[in-house]
């Protein structure tokens, strides 16, 4: 999409009857190494897609990619974790997450861990290219981390 971009004379997403649209740094491909999951300058991005608030990333230039370390599978987790953290701020109930399968792979296959098998697996399973999921995500910590808090910790030692 972003390749394309810009070679009409209209901006690629319309804000006109639109709930905000937020650039969110966490929300990331797997970082490093790969030239192709190196962002462009965020000025780059404001002028062809004027509809997107990109006032929550910090630096115009992409400081977070680094040509010679790719992200661990462990650190996109915890990004991803972040994000989540981040998710649970906002007002909203009901929110659209556009963002690339190995982040949301990672991150939910973590948040797996802690699960019931059944929903281990659903959550563990990869997402196929510009597939559509809907989930209900509920305040984690306090549905099943806490109730089988005494349970888990003995055996995990994540706790």
């Amino acid at each position: 999409m972003v390749e394309n971009a810009g070679n009409s004379n209209r901006a690629a997403i319309s804000s006109l009857n639109c709930p905000p649209i937020v650039a969110v740094e966490l929300c990331r491909e797997h970082l490093g190494v790969r030239p192709c999951d190196k962002r462009r300058s965020i000025s780059e991005y404001q002028s062809l897609f004027p509809a997107i608030d990109f006032s929550l990333i910090d630096s115009n230039e992409d400081t977070w990619w680094k040509a010679d370390v790719r992200e661990t599978k462990e650190e996109l987790a915890a990004r991803g974790r972040k994000f989540m953290n981040w998710l649970g701020t906002r007002k909203e109930k009901e929110i659209a997450i556009v963002t690339h399968r190995a982040l949301l792979l990672h991150t939910l296959s973590a948040f797996g861990n802690y699960s019931h098998p059944l929903e281990k697996k659903e959550l563990s399973k990869p997402f196929a290219n510009c597939e559509l999921r809907s989930m209900v995500i509920v305040d984690w910590y306090e549905h099943n981390l806490n109730n089988f808090k005494s349970s888990l910790a003995p055996q995990s030692g994540f706790l």
